[in-house]
């Protein structure tokens, strides 16, 4: 057998794994590349040899180093060092993508984790020439989902200093008042405006535990059959005296007999929901619709229309994601932390049923419930 031939076959080992596998010498030319690793790397320029210290650490980037190739160890003659790991951006690659409603050519950095290890083994040769073995982990997705968990707790912290602050204020402003005199009208705004300001940061850790809850399954949920216009009329009474306060006008068109096989609790909290963003995005003297109607294949459909400022297309694919939101108001395009719109999918979702945005031309914007049916109240009350 000839001296330095492989033994093995590599690719049989690692052709179909996920993480890049490179085999190279001692210089860093490759002798073997899985096809992740050409994925991840590419080939290089044409008629030029691979090689791993130019195709990979030449072109990575991270905390400590602005060139991983002249800073390993393992390239330094007089270190004794076997193995080395790094993580950093390797990139830029090229590539097309949807973006902004069209096909664009954008540069894209991918996040790669990398374990380079020295080798002096019969596994590869047939003497003992050093060969450097290289796993290769893209880390694009995890790094990018921590980098939108980071976002979303840095929304939600943000979300609730602010009634915070409101809160200590007050309490600062009521230690000043002499004991057993009565507060002025003044006074007793600014206890209310706390009120209000300790109201809403609850409101904020009950959506954030819910959220999580019902991420993990722990919800649960009790079926019956529930009337919906009932329903509907109860939940739009609680907003009626913020609804006065902007003068709104509340249309409604529910058939009475609809009823749907529901937890009547979770689905009330779900429409509090939809008629709050109803409300707050509503202009001054605007409208809200609401409709509920039996669909034609069982179930039902209840419809919330506001005439605020609307959804634009960029953002209508990604409403409910609890970690799109973080970011489209970071840029400026949405307000409100978001938590709400994620608690409504991920409620309907254990109710069995669905809900997505619409945005008319015309602006405002529409939220539609599916929900799975049942019979209606007059064929229940029929039933022996």
């Amino acid at each position: 057998m000839e001296p330095n031939k492989p033994i093995i076959r590599s690719d049989l080992l690692f052709d179909e794994l996920t993480d890049g596998v490179c085999i190279s010498d001692k210089k860093g030319d490759i002798l073997y590349m899985n096809p992740a690793a050409r994925k991840m790397l590419g080939s290089g320029a044409p008629g030029e040899k691979p090689n791993s210290c130019r195709l990979l650490c030449g072109k990575l980037f991270g905390p400590g180093s602005d060139d991983f190739a002249k800073d390993c160890p393992l390239r330094d003659s007089e270190s004794h060092r076997e193995s080395v790991a790094f993580q950093g951006k390797h990139g830029p690659h090229d590539v097309w993508e949807w973006k902004d409603e069209v096909i664009q050519h954008v540069n894209r950095w991918r996040n790669l984790r990398v374990r380079c290890l020295k080798v002096a083994s019969p596994l590869w040769t047939l003497g003992v020439e050093e060969r450097h073995f290289i796993l290769i982990e893209d880390a694009s997705v995890e790094t990018e989902l921590a980098d939108r968990k980071e976002d979303w707790r840095r929304m939600v912290a943000h979300d609730l200093r602010s009634p915070l602050t409101n809160i200590w204020g007050t309490l600062r402003m009521l230690e000043d008042i002499p004991a057993g005199q009565a507060l002025a009208k003044e006074e007793a705004e600014f206890v209310s405006a706390a009120s209000r300001a300790c109201r809403r940061m609850i409101e904020l850790l009950n959506l954030f535990l819910d959220v999580e809850q019902l991420d993990e399954g722990g919800v649960l949920v009790t079926l019956k059959s529930v009337p919906l216009a009932p329903l509907l009329r109860r939940e739009a009474e609680g907003l009626a005296a913020r609804m006065a306060e902007k003068k709104l006008q509340l249309e409604t068109a529910a058939d009475e007999d609809v009823a749907v096989l529901t937890d009547e609790k979770l689905l009330g909290r779900v429409l509090q929901n939809l008629l709050d963003n109803a409300v707050k995005f509503s202009p001054f003297g605007g409208r809200i619709a609401v409709a509920c109607a039996r669909l034609e294949k069982g179930g039902a459909e209840i419809t919330i229309a506001d005439q605020g400022p609307g959804i634009s297309p960029r953002d209508r694919p990604f409403i409910f994601d609890r970690f799109y939101q973080a970011q489209a108001r970071r840029e400026g395009r949405t307000q409100g932390n978001g938590l709400g719109l994620t608690f409504c999918r991920q409620a309907l979702k254990a109710l069995g049923g669905d809900v997505e945005v619409r945005s008319p031309s015309g602006g405002g914007a529409e939220f539609v419930i599916r929900l799975p049916g049942t019979k209606n109240r007059a064929q229940e009350e029929r039933t022996p």
